[in-house]
């Protein structure tokens, strides 16, 4: 701070009215019993802001329902998620978190989510590696929004990725069936190409299926 700088704050501090006004709000703040974390928005603003918010929100839930209490009712909606160091209450004391359990953070999430996808991996690849076992036998074909359901039968050929069906190559996960079965008319061909569209388009012709969505034929 510069010299005359600080002969000008010295001489204000001396003020009398300067010091009169700072005892008074010495006294004010030992008064206050809340400490404002608003800003310049007074909480009864804030109040009627989210009353307003709720108020619109609940007009849009379908006539006749009611709001279940939950993560997605009106009130967590309008407050979103606990934030650290504040706490949205519903009446006295209790928040979200105690209701309906600690939500986890962003990185927690993230890091869970990174963790699920090297397990799955793990998981395809070694299912990949059964399935390699199975290459020159019959396989059922296994509709994929239905696995439980046979849409075809035939002979598995390969899970070379580099294979070629439809004048690209198959991928990753995915194998080549020889179809000789139609066990479900109608079912879609996951890969279609040219004029291969319905599993019955496809007898007699070699196709693409996702190959965890193949299962072998039990030997009688």
């Amino acid at each position: 701070m510069q010299r005359d700088h600080w002969k000008l704050l010295v001489t204000y501090w001396n003020n009398e009215r300067i010091k009169e006004l700072s005892t008074k709000n010495i006294a004010n703040r030992a008064k206050k019993e809340m400490v404002q974390l608003t800003g310049k928005k007074s909480y009864a603003h804030i109040s009627a802001v989210i009353k307003t918010n709720m108020d619109e929100l609940a007009k849009t839930l379908p006539e006749g329902s009611t709001d279940k209490p939950g993560l997605d009712d009106v009130f967590s909606k309008v407050m979103g998620n606990n934030k650290y160091g504040a706490t949205d209450m519903y009446g006295l004391g209790v928040q979200a978190s105690d209701l309906w359990g600690k939500l986890p953070s962003r990185n927690v999430v993230c890091m869970e989510n990174i963790r699920l996808k090297s397990e799955n991996k793990e998981l395809t690849e070694e299912n990949v590696h059964l399935k390699e076992q199975l290459v020159g036998d019959e396989v059922f074909l296994h509709n994929i929004l239905n696995p439980s359901e046979k849409v075809g039968r035939g002979w598995l050929r390969t899970l070379n990725p580099t294979e070629i069906i439809g004048g690209v190559e198959i991928g990753d996960y995915w194998c080549v069936v020889h179809l000789q079965h139609v066990l479900k008319k109608g079912a879609d061909v996951v890969r279609p190409f040219d004029l291969i569209k319905k599993v019955e388009d496809a007898t007699g012709v070699t196709i693409a299926w996702p190959s965890t969505f193949i299962s072998a034929v039990p030997l009688n």
